[in-house]
């Protein structure tokens, strides 16, 4: 069965949506959450960059697909709705910006 080119993206192997909500979604400070959250995904093309590389050239891009990008947006909007309610955001942050 051939395997689709998304299982090779950087995120699906190193930044499951499940860990990123695990380690950042539990932290009290929204900006602590949402730097973490950013750290995280900015590690991951960091240091799979040769990985990354691969992918931007096959697919145009190293955005997350599937499920791996439907929990980290999923996670986004969690944090940004956070962030616009106990205002450490302005409330026309989207998760786009991210």
């Amino acid at each position: 069965m051939k395997r689709p080119p998304v299982s090779a993206t950087p995120a699906l192997m190193v930044v499951p949506g499940g860990k990123v909500r695990e380690e950042c979604l539990p932290l009290p400070d929204t900006r602590q959450a949402l730097a973490g959250f950013l750290a995280r995904i900015g590690r991951v093309h960091e240091e799979e960059r040769g990985v990354s590389s691969a992918i931007e050239a096959a697919l145009g891009d190293t955005e997350p697909r599937g499920q791996v990008g439907a929990d980290l947006l999923a996670v986004g909007a969690e944090l940004l709705e956070r962030g616009r309610s106990d205002g450490t955001l302005r409330p026309d942050a989207e998760v786009a910006d991210l």
